[in-house]
């Protein structure tokens, strides 16, 4: 059984071609952009019952036209500057992610998938491509938001 998703794509797609499927569209929308080259240095605060915990993240893609290389280090605090996330996406659409800590690198599996990244609400499934197989898409109808046609 497929999942149902139901989305207002609000990401960065580029220009949306005429007649192009739900899936390309999909498949084209990135959070953090869609440019080649990527370098991100982003505050994260990790909100939990004990207080407040502040990370400082740098975030570096790569993208050629048929592979993506994803890579998350922590750079503040010090101390957990070991702490590192990568994602190497093939010409296949193929996934190997790995995660290193201070109890050494691992290698993630698909059953990974809902695993936090960095003690924080992200999983490693945020950072993984999506699977459109995985869902039923379909077209809306445009619709006007602000004055701009969605």
């Amino acid at each position: 059984m497929k999942k149902l998703l139901f989305i207002v794509v609000i990401l960065c797609t580029g220009t949306i071609a005429l007649g192009q499927s739900p899936e390309s569209i999909v498949n084209s929308a990135y959070i953090l952009g869609n440019d080649r080259n990527i370098h991100i240095r982003m505050d994260m605060s990790i909100s939990a019952e004990n207080g407040t915990k502040r990370r400082e993240v740098e975030v570096y893609i790569k993208r050629t036209q048929k592979t993506t290389k994803t890579y998350l280090h922590i750079v503040s605090p010090a101390f957990l500057n070991k702490m590192k996330f990568l994602i190497h996406r093939n010409e296949n659409g193929d996934e190997t992610k790995w995660i290193k800590t201070s109890r050494g690198v691992r290698r993630l599996s698909a059953a990974n998938s809902s695993e936090r990244i960095f003690g924080s609400d992200f999983t490693v499934e945020d950072f993984s491509a999506m699977k459109t197989s995985e869902f039923s898409l379909r077209m809306l109808q445009p619709v006007t938001v602000d004055g701009e046609e969605c």
